[in-house]
């Protein structure tokens, strides 16, 4: 299956100055968001509450494919100064058959043409890529899990030991009703650089109660005409994380908001920004001060704690155990378990050895289970 294991944006906005654009449905003359001056601190990165926003913009809708327009009003300097921008929530469904694939340098000039055809707007495609700015960012990335299911849903449950938090943007949450099944960590409402947005889930699940008019008007006859076994689809497995804004984009993908940059991503960098995202999500590790004197053989699984610190600084315990005890089997593998436990929590990190433990091995052994292996 071509889209398994590439990353792409599922879903974004895109804003372009008002003055490249052509109007063409006046609607949405009718009604503009501006952008208040005391949440100029991402200089026009803003983003206001989705929620608001759809209810402001013109929605066209058609075979289950919806794409949001606004014209937003954005301070763009430090003096206050004011521009308007068209704004367009668009979501890859908008690909039609080529769902899957995701926006990327490959579908962008199909994501271009779909957004001509719908008679709002119309704008130059050059403009549009060396133009634009890209903020809302769900970046996915597909894998296939080859169990039923009500095995995904299992496993999804078996992780829910130990929420690090009761916050809504931390900690995790399980979803395993009939709609959708899978795991969240953070809010997507309340996400911060410190707490992102992530979540894995049962794409089919989601797509058969979320999109059942996208999907057969666009997926059914497509699978049998690219050759792909139907049945394939039933075990799609999605992860994904959230942007928000230019500050996310330059955290985690070391680049600015404009589309021509993100177009360029490669697939290391989404890589690498899964796994620090999922990373901070899993109790990163924090050294203490060695002061004491230690044999020689627990100096030695100390070293080896302290350098794969140096080497990953965000890796978490179960990355670190797992590693360090391979190899080992029986009674000699649940005896050095024991002792780097006893190392880890005396000299490496302070906190409830029993509560990190369990969160942290269930998390782990959970999301390599669902096939989850981006680490």
């Amino acid at each position: 299956m071509y889209f398994l294991h590439q990353f792409s944006i599922d879903s974004c906005k895109i804003r372009l100055p008002i003055d490249m654009v052509s109007v063409k449905d006046n609607r949405l003359y009718d009604e503009y968001i501006s952008v208040h001056k005391d949440n100029l601190l991402d200089h026009g990165s803003i983003e206001i509450d989705e929620d608001h926003f759809k209810r402001k913009a013109v929605k066209i809708e058609k075979h289950g494919v919806k794409i949001h327009f606004l014209i937003q009003d954005f301070f763009v300097d430090a003096k206050g100064t004011q521009r308007k921008f068209l704004v367009m929530l668009i979501n890859s469904k908008i690909l039609g058959v080529n769902y899957f694939k995701g926006i990327s340098q490959d579908t962008i000039k199909d994501v271009y043409d779909a957004i001509i055809s719908l008679e709002v707007v119309t704008f130059n495609y050059e403009s549009f890529i060396w133009n634009a700015k890209v903020s809302d960012m769900d970046v996915k990335v597909d894998f296939l899990q080859r169990d039923p299911v009500p095995f995904f849903a299992k496993i999804v449950s078996d992780c829910d030991k130990n929420k690090r938090s009761s916050f809504s943007n931390k900690g995790y949450r399980i979803f395993k009703g009939k709609t959708n099944k899978g795991i969240q960590f953070g809010s997507r409402k309340d996400a911060t650089l410190g707490s992102p947005f992530f979540k894995i889930y049962h794409k089919k699940t989601e797509l058969f109660y979320n999109s059942a008019e996208f999907f057969s008007k666009y997926l059914q006859e497509h699978f049998k005409s690219e050759g792909i076994v139907q049945t394939d689809y039933n075990y799609i497995v999605r992860a994904e994380f959230t942007l928000k804004n230019k500050r996310f984009i330059e955290k985690f993908l070391n680049c600015d908001g404009s589309l021509e940059f993100i177009l360029k991503v490669t697939q290391e960098q989404y890589r690498k920004a899964i796994q620090e995202i999922k990373k901070i999500h899993i109790a990163p590790i924090t050294i203490k001060k060695v002061l004491d004197s230690l044999p020689p053989m627990d100096q030695m699984l100390l070293n080896a704690l302290l350098m794969w610190n140096r080497l990953e600084p965000l890796a978490h315990y179960a990355e670190i155990q797992k590693i360090i005890l391979s190899g080992l089997d029986g009674n000699a593998r649940s005896r050095a378990k024991k002792k780097l436990e006893g190392l880890y929590f005396s000299y490496v990190i302070e906190g409830y050895e029993d509560e990190i433990i369990n969160e942290q091995e269930h998390l782990q052994k959970g999301l390599e289970i669902i096939g989850y292996t981006y680490n």
